[in-house]
């Protein structure tokens, strides 16, 4: 998810807590920003959209995604409730942006850009 920008969704399966079965019903999300007050969504008063099979989905606003840590907690009457937790990058803000090296060539093969982006999550070392 990207930090502090709109178009970005989150979803979160559904169970009805007496069955057990897909949750058909209306589901509302709850935020919370890293670890601050717990808030009701703001678009369409966090009301979710139903995607069918017990799938809800929710659209947050710019201001909803800006912090490191948010967790997306959906609710509804008769459901179990889930909660997601999703990480954000503000490096992916700029879709056109160049990608660079650490000594900031830019790097213009496939094989170039997928050596750094898994040197920068540690999966290989520098």
């Amino acid at each position: 998810m990207i930090r502090g920008s709109s178009g970005n969704v989150v979803g979160a399966g559904m169970v009805n807590a007496t069955t057990g079965a897909a949750f058909a019903g209306t589901v509302t999300t709850y935020i919370t920003i890293d670890g601050g007050a717990q808030t009701i969504g703001s678009v369409g008063t966090g009301i979710c959209t139903d995607e069918g099979n017990g799938y809800f989905t929710y659209r947050p606003t710019a201001a909803e995604c800006d912090g490191i840590l948010l967790a997306f907690t959906f609710v509804g009457t008769g459901a179990i409730p889930s909660t997601v937790q999703v990480f954000t990058d503000d490096e992916l803000s700029s879709p056109t942006g160049t990608i660079t090296d650490t000594t900031g060539g830019v790097l213009t093969t496939p094989s170039a850009i997928i050596l750094a982006a898994l040197k920068r999550i540690r999966v290989l070392q520098a």
